[in-house]
């Protein structure tokens, strides 16, 4: 039983690494920002979300598909995929801020949404 679970959250994980994922994985959320006033932001935010997505992707398959595992190449994405996860949690910490503005009584903890 302990597998199974264990493989589901990793079949998430990487299921998420090829596909894009939502700013915000609250289903009510996302409908109270893109019923606003703020719904170009959230989509502008959305894009930049996508374009980080994207970014990381192409970086884990150049690695991948180089088949040069020495320190340098590994140091050297280490630090870009750092610096994407960073950029990933501001895009995603804008969002709660618009959520927040736009309807403030909807719950912008989304972490409970992502694998129920």
């Amino acid at each position: 039983m302990q597998f199974f679970i264990l493989l589901v959250g990793v079949m998430v994980f990487v299921f998420y690494q090829f596909n894009y994922s939502p700013l915000n994985f609250n289903p009510a959320a996302t409908n109270a920002v893109e019923n606003s006033e703020m719904a170009s932001e959230y989509e502008a935010l959305q894009q930049e979300l996508e374009n980080i997505q994207d970014q990381k992707q192409e970086k884990s398959l150049a690695y991948a598909n180089s088949g040069s595992f020495d320190d340098k190449d590994r140091d050297s994405f280490k630090n870009d995929l750092i610096q994407l996860n960073k950029a990933e949690l501001a895009t995603r910490a804008q969002a709660t801020a618009l959520i927040s503005k736009a309807d403030a009584t909807v719950e912008t903890n989304d972490k409970d949404y992502v694998f129920i």
